[in-house]
């Protein structure tokens, strides 16, 4: 952002594009949270979305001891962005 004195503000900035995704993201769950979608999907979603669904990954950063190792196709360590991009089963469903 520029100041009125002309000079740029990073922290500004960065405070102005958080704030519109926010509200966009406001404007994006509003209008799925009244599409009339089962509530379950819906919630699904949210944590998918906000990054909250409990991979092994996760679990373990919590202090869980588990083999970290996908259950859909057994190939690499399941976090989220290998179940839904990269898993091989999944791509193939």
């Amino acid at each position: 952002m520029i100041s009125k004195q002309g000079e740029y503000n990073t922290r500004e900035a960065i405070r102005n594009i958080s704030k519109e995704n926010e509200e966009e993201d406001k404007e994006i769950w509003k209008k799925v949270w009244t599409q009339g979608l089962i509530s379950k999907i819906t919630f699904f979603m949210w944590l998918l979305d906000h990054n909250k669904l409990a991979t092994i990954d996760k679990l373990k950063k919590k202090g869980m001891i588990l083999p970290n190792r996908c259950h859909l196709c057994k190939e690499q360590e399941e976090s989220i962005n290998h179940i839904f991009v990269y898993c091989t089963f999944a791509t193939r469903v």
